[in-house]
């Protein structure tokens, strides 16, 4: 599966309510910590272990009403949704987190 770039607060909505887990990444180009973490998201939305996983970027530029919604602070933070909810939030650029949080989805 690949990663869906999302830039409306519609789109995003129904992604959230047609998967049962949507892991959304939330950054901007000129941050730092999101282009190091990036490869490695890319990398898990590839792996087929994660394939039951929507895998969602969100440009916190370009998306100013679903980082509304999210309560959106700092970049990059992740958020994980089990059934339209919030089950796990973290900000940074933590690939042992990101690791964690996203095994928790398939054992």
């Amino acid at each position: 599966m690949s990663i869906s770039d999302v830039k409306e607060l519609t789109v995003f909505n129904e992604l959230l309510t047609k998967h049962e887990y949507v892991i959304v990444k939330f950054s901007a180009e000129w941050c730092s910590p999101c282009k190091r973490i990036h490869p490695l998201y890319e990398q898990y939305s590839q792996d087929n272990k994660y394939s039951s996983i929507c895998f969602v970027h969100v440009d916190v530029d370009h998306s100013r009403d679903i980082c509304d919604k999210c309560k959106i602070t700092a970049m990059p933070t992740f958020i994980l949704f089990k059934n339209n909810n919030e089950e796990k939030r973290f900000t940074g650029p933590k690939s042992e987190t990101l690791l964690e949080v996203l095994n928790s989805c398939v054992n």
